[in-house]
């Protein structure tokens, strides 16, 4: 699971004023369309994406001031903030250019 880093307002968690920011650190997952009937299954339910924040730290402008340990309910509040105003990246995967790389070099000696 890929790994994002994003600052979101600290008086979301009621910390601080409007220009300080928490630093958060988390993973995404985009989730799932639901699936019809298959020969194994009768359908699947759509999943919902998922972000689970890992680090968070408050910053004082530009630099790191200290780590901060989320409770359940600022955890809950900055995950519907980020669920709500972070848009997820829509470029090709990253692992796309490797795997391009390696097939280009298998293929060389087709020619």
């Amino acid at each position: 699971m890929q790994t994002f880093t994003e600052d979101v307002p600290l008086w979301l968690i009621d910390l601080g004023p409007e220009d300080m920011m928490l630093r958060v650190v988390f993973t995404y997952s985009p989730g799932k369309d639901a699936c019809g009937p298959a020969y194994d299954h009768g359908g699947l339910p759509a999943e919902p994406p998922e972000i689970e924040v890992t680090e968070a730290h408050i910053m004082l402008g530009f630099h790191v001031r200290q780590p901060h340990a989320l409770t359940d309910a600022e955890h809950q509040r900055v995950v519907d903030w980020l669920l709500e105003n972070w848009e997820p990246p829509t470029g090709p995967e990253p692992d796309d250019e490797r795997d391009r790389r390696r097939d280009d070099a298998l293929t060389m000696g087709d020619e």
